[in-house]
C-alpha cells in the first residue's frame, strides 16, 4: 500500500468533525504564512515606513503605553 492509499484510508476514518477541524486548522496555517510573507513583502518594499516613522515619533513623544 502507497503512503497515498494509507493517507486516504486514514481521512477516511476520520469523524466529520475531526476533519473540519483539520482542514480549518490548516486552512488557518495557510493563511497565517501568506499573512507574514505580505507583511515581509511589503516590509522589504518600504510600504511600511511611514507608519514605523509615525510609531517611533509617538513612542518619543510619550504618547504610547506599554503593553505588558
Amino acid at each position: 500500500m502507497t503512503a497515498v492509499q494509507e493517507l486516504n484510508e486514514g481521512l477516511n476514518a476520520l469523524l466529520e468533525q475531526e476533519r473540519e477541524a483539520m482542514a480549518a486548522a490548516l486552512l488557518e496555517e495557510m493563511e497565517a504564512k501568506a499573512w507574514d510573507e505580505q507583511i515581509e513583502a511589503d516590509a522589504k518594499a518600504g510600504k511600511l515606513d511611514t507608519l514605523i516613522e509615525k510609531a517611533k515619533q509617538d513612542h518619543c513623544a510619550g504618547r504610547t503605553t506599554p503593553l505588558v
